[in-house]
């Protein structure tokens, strides 16, 4: 049995890993953080509609390419949709927690 290199896992994009702020710089707050990451979603979103458009015009290389656009951006609608949810259940355990 042959395997052969993945040349797609090379060119994935890793996250951004978090810098600890300089002294004096002021924190990012939950809301920001989440703020930048739907951004990401709807970044993502956009290129998977480009990438489609151009196969129906006919200007895409390959299927292969747009494919990987449009699960790319399925993918991280769904983790933000479940981020979202986790986000609504821990404020509902917060609000019915007795003082």
């Amino acid at each position: 049995m042959r395997v052969d290199r993945i040349d797609a896992i090379q060119n994935m994009r890793m996250a951004e890993v978090p810098k600890s702020p300089a002294p004096g710089e002021p924190l990012k707050t939950f809301g920001d953080l989440f703020k930048e990451a739907l951004n990401r979603v709807s970044d993502a979103n956009d290129r998977a509609e480009m990438e489609t458009q151009k196969l129906l015009v006919g200007e895409a290389k390959d299927l292969h390419t747009v494919m990987l656009a449009v699960a790319e951006a399925r993918t991280m609608l769904q983790l933000a949709v479940q981020v979202r949810d986790r986000v609504v259940e821990a404020y509902r355990e917060i609000r019915q927690t007795q003082m």
